[in-house]
């Protein structure tokens, strides 16, 4: 993962923008609804890449509300990493797994069995 970097051409400073935030939280409760119906074992990998789309999308409402965008993945992990602090490192280092075990399964064709 990337250390946080303001000066990165990756990370755009913008105006704090709630309406943003409360559409991807919207997005968000969709995707947990969708998961909440399904079965986790048999759609494994399923799970893994919502998971992650989940955490990432509210790491992204957490950037626009602190006037932040970036595109990068790990820029977003090193984001939550430098400004919230109340998450623990084995938190972070946790979900910078899942980011390239979503990856693996989204660009490489790697398929999760329970």
């Amino acid at each position: 993962m990337l250390p946080w970097d303001p000066k990165s051409d990756k990370i755009k400073r913008i105006s704090m923008d709630k309406e943003r935030s409360k559409a991807i939280l919207n997005s968000v409760l969709i995707r947990e609804k969708f998961l909440k119906e399904r079965d986790e074992k048999e759609f494994a990998t399923i799970f893994i890449e919502n998971n992650y789309e989940i955490i990432k999308e509210l790491i992204t409402a957490l950037m626009y509300l602190n006037g932040y965008k970036t595109l990068s993945h790990e820029y977003l992990i090193s984001f939550l990493r430098e400004f919230y602090k109340e998450f623990f490192e084995y938190e972070i280092n946790l979900i910078d797994k899942l980011r390239i075990l979503r990856n693996r399964i989204a660009y490489g064709g790697v398929f999760s069995r329970t």
